[in-house]
């Protein structure tokens, strides 16, 4: 069973922001140094949104966010 990782709210327009900057081309690197965060934190956060939607929805969401 995946556990889900709960989000906290004020953190949410941030991972939407980074969620937008991915769909838009950037790279994980450009997104974390505009947001003073490391690549690797940046990515799995925004990973572990679209496993939580997948969790969630029960849907296939591949291509659903990059």
């Amino acid at each position: 069973m995946m556990r889900i990782r709960h989000i906290p709210r004020e953190r949410d327009e941030e991972l939407l922001e980074w969620i937008r900057r991915k769909i838009d081309g950037w790279t994980w690197g450009e997104i974390a140094r505009a947001f003073g965060r490391s690549a690797v934190s940046v990515q799995n956060a925004c990973f572990n949104v679209r496993k939580a939607d997948a969790a969630e929805s029960g849907e296939d969401v591949t291509g659903a966010y990059w």
